[in-house]
């Protein structure tokens, strides 16, 4: 009996034990748990409708919670079951247990959609913003520096998104779909996208402007002066043909000191793979037609048949 009774002794403190172990992991998973410093943000999406058996499942898939059904004893003990809200939510990875039931018991963030235009500049793009709730002058000082490297997408952003958290989630874009890319490169692209609208002709474009630096010539390309006017007209006037400013490549050879718009993938695509060519000369008319010529004489014909 002695020993039956130290064997009961014993199997009751390992239970007692091993109850305070489980408890003590309960009590980190809804209490104490705190999200790291560098702690991934996760987006989740709740349906209409979901259960609360479902939204555990969803939140343990996204290894939000490591045990969906102390998730589950958790929110019910409190009552939370039916205040859980539907719609999309941003949870710290490492966020504890009451943490997430709390945010959940809200509504979620309401989203609303941008399409970013291929070939648009920054101000282009903050004057767009403006009807999101966007300052025009938070745009630009968030995105100083970056033209060029502002992907042209859509995006689904939080109807309290900020100009930072936009210019973030568009350049993390443009990291993910473009990857490395030389500065030159990016910037012949923006040139490439102002002029030329179709996928053949940015390759064409793209090889005429490459063979021009590397004969010497100035590439005499519009859109590089149309972005320091502001103007978006197919040909220049003489005043604005003899702007004096970098960026003018009428009177400077060579590549402007920056990108000139913000290219989509297709003309850096066509900067990567140009499509050798004869031509030196082109231009574009009202309708967007391409004109090619191999001389000079050739191109003053279409300026004066398709310019007029």
């Amino acid at each position: 009996m002695k020993h039956l009774g130290t064997i009961f002794f014993c199997v009751g403190l390992l239970a007692l034990i091993f109850g305070a172990v489980v408890a003590g992991f309960a009590a980190n998973e809804i209490y104490f748990l705190r999200p790291a410093e560098n702690a991934l943000r996760v987006t989740l999406t709740i349906s209409e409708g979901a259960t609360l058996k479902e939204i555990a499942r969803q939140l343990a898939d996204q290894r939000l919670v490591s045990s969906p059904r102390l998730f589950e004893w958790y929110v019910r003990s409190r009552d939370l079951d039916r205040a859980l809200g539907q719609g999309t939510f941003e949870i710290m990875r490492g966020t504890n247990m009451r943490g997430i039931a709390n945010l959940l018991t809200l509504e979620g963030q309401q989203e609303e959609t941008i399409t970013i235009i291929e070939g648009w500049t920054r101000n282009e793009i903050a004057d767009y913003l403006v009807s999101f709730g966007i300052s025009r002058d938070d745009f630009l000082r968030a995105s100083d520096g970056l033209e060029g490297y502002l992907f042209p997408d859509t995006y689904r952003i939080f109807a309290d998104a900020t100009a930072d958290d936009i210019v973030q989630k568009m350049r993390a874009n443009f990291d993910t779909k473009v990857g490395t890319i030389s500065q030159a490169d990016l910037i012949l692209a923006s040139i490439v996208e102002r002029e030329v609208a179709l996928d053949e002709d940015r390759r064409m474009v793209a090889d005429i402007f490459m063979r021009r630096q590397n004969v010497g010539w100035a590439l005499q390309a519009d859109s590089t002066v149309n972005y320091v006017t502001g103007k978006d007209t197919p040909s220049l006037s003489l005043e604005d043909r003899d702007l004096d400013t970098p960026y003018n490549t009428y009177l400077y050879p060579g590549l402007p000191p920056g990108p000139i718009s913000n290219p989509g993938l297709s003309s850096i695509e066509a900067v990567r793979n140009p499509l050798p060519n004869d031509f030196w000369y082109f231009l574009t008319d009202a309708a967007g037609n391409v004109h090619y010529a191999e001389t000079l004489d050739g191109h003053n014909e279409n300026k004066a048949r398709y310019l007029r």
